[in-house]
């Protein structure tokens, strides 16, 4: 299941942020692309909630047993019954993000650069500006001009060979690797800094290691969960949703490294 998830939210993570990017004008690109990934600290938020909620409900057989280890019968089959329905609520969001993959129009930019249809994009503009999802193009005049473009507009295929050649310029590698080196960097140091998750947690009284059943074990660590996406992440987020096209994108991000720091 985790290999599954991690597939799709790989997938989707890229997808997203493009989508934003590509529907967004440039006075809120920023704070809507910011705001796309600041659903992971609601998303990071509500499994906790839900984790906690469960672990509540099936208190009395989690009670039952000092230890993992020990947890067979009754504390066996609830744990059972709650990672397969925390699994399942994961999936909620899921389903309801792959009808809108399915039904959402593709944007302007997509029509017009890559499948060249000139006409179908001057048509969604003007509906997106009037509130609409999809413009309403003349057919006949549609694939006459599809056709012209098509002729006139012949996009290559992408090969290694652009690839290497587009890269070989400094002026464009120092952009990958500037986005993508800073990515890594923060991600760790981000993730580096969660392993000590459990030592500020022994301090505020959260601790595992001081659960004497499974019910407090478990109940410990999502109210620790909680108290961490609280106390750092949505604030951080949407902070950054809120600054992000006033402060600058590079203050951020310099911001946040000094913290992490």
């Amino acid at each position: 299941w985790r290999v599954i998830m991690g597939v799709g939210i790989g997938g989707d993570y890229p997808l997203s942020s493009i989508i934003t990017s590509e529907f967004a004008t440039t006075k809120w690109r920023g704070a809507m692309m910011a705001a796309v990934f600041a659903m992971q600290g609601i998303g990071q938020l509500v499994a906790a909630l839900v984790m906690m909620f469960l672990t509540l409900g099936f208190k009395s057989s989690l009670e039952q047993a000092a230890d993992t280890k020990s947890c067979t019968g009754d504390c066996q089959i609830a744990v059972d019954k709650m990672w397969r329905t925390l699994v399942g609520f994961g999936a909620v969001p899921a389903c309801i993000a792959l009808y809108y993959r399915l039904t959402i129009p593709e944007t302007p930019r997509y029509t017009f650069d890559v499948a060249r249809d000139v006409e179908q994009a001057d048509e969604d503009v003007k509906a997106y500006i009037n509130g609409k999802s999809e413009g309403n193009t003349d057919e006949v005049s549609r694939a006459q001009n599809l056709q012209t473009a098509k002729t006139n507009l012949e996009v290559p295929k992408a090969s290694w060979r652009d690839f290497i050649q587009h890269y070989s310029k400094w002026k464009n590698a120092s952009l990958l690797l500037g986005t993508a080196g800073s990515w890594f960097c923060l991600d760790v140091a981000f993730y580096g800094l969660s392993l000590n998750n459990g030592t500020i947690l022994k301090v505020i009284g959260y601790s595992t290691k001081d659960a004497t059943n499974v019910y407090e074990f478990l109940h410990n660590t999502a109210v620790g969960n909680i108290i961490i996406v609280l106390a750092g992440a949505v604030p951080g987020y949407w902070v950054s949703v809120a600054t992000i096209d006033t402060l600058g994108r590079k203050t951020i991000q310099l911001g946040g490294f000094i913290i992490l720091t």
